[in-house]
């Protein structure tokens, strides 16, 4: 379901994003007998509060949608399509990589 969270759910808004792991993902694996955690959330395996917290004093917003959003720009193999009208997440990228030199 993380590795699914990763690949699929960046374009959804966070009311799609719960339903598609809740009526959809989490139904499917446990029809097809596939191990899962009860109350399993992707948010769990791709990262952790102090993580969130670094993030938060690079300047990303504190709304869980934009959590989830830096967890796939950082967990993706592919750099990720960002489609940012009000710049926040290119202000969190610039302040997060300004150390790399980038």
């Amino acid at each position: 379901i993380a590795s699914s969270f990763i690949a699929y759910i960046a374009p959804f808004n966070s009311i799609f994003r719960t339903r598609l792991i809740s009526d959809n993902w989490t139904p499917d694996a446990k029809t097809r007998n596939i191990p899962l955690t009860e109350g399993f959330e992707p948010m769990q395996l791709l990262t952790d509060a102090s993580i969130i917290a670094n993030w938060r004093t690079e300047g990303l917003p504190a709304d869980p949608l934009s959590s989830e959003n830096a967890a796939i720009i950082t967990k993706c193999a592919r750099f990720p399509l960002i489609i940012d009208p009000q710049l926040q997440a290119i202000k969190w990228i610039v302040m997060k990589e300004e150390p790399n030199g980038l």
